[in-house]
């Protein structure tokens, strides 16, 4: 689950900022990828992009990964929470970032 402010979402909807990047910028670049199921129930991301737009892409996504980290250290007390692997965090950081991306641009 991803825990989102309220008062975060209407400064990145104010700025044009998410993740510490252009939005407008993000959604250009998410909007070319390709996303295909695979056979195991997954989905396979795949596109290219500049080293411009990938270095922006992977700083918001590292950024956002950075929070996710917090939320899962926060919750190691919490016997019955499995903590996430790396790979599952930065999957899921990747899809709260294209969220937050589309909100502030939805809202604009």
């Amino acid at each position: 689950m991803v825990v989102r402010s309220l008062n975060t979402m209407d400064r990145a909807r104010e700025t044009g900022i998410v993740a510490g990047e252009p939005a407008e910028q993000l959604l250009e670049i998410l909007l070319t990828f390709s996303f295909t199921d695979t056979s195991d129930g997954m989905m396979k991301v795949g596109g290219a992009v500049s080293r411009e737009d990938g270095a922006c892409l992977m700083r918001a996504i590292m950024r956002v990964e950075a929070e996710l980290l917090l939320q899962d250290a926060a919750r190691l007390t919490d016997a019955c929470d499995e903590p996430r692997t790396a790979t599952q965090r930065r999957a899921d950081a990747f899809v709260a970032l294209a969220l937050r991306v589309a909100d502030v641009m939805s809202g604009r």
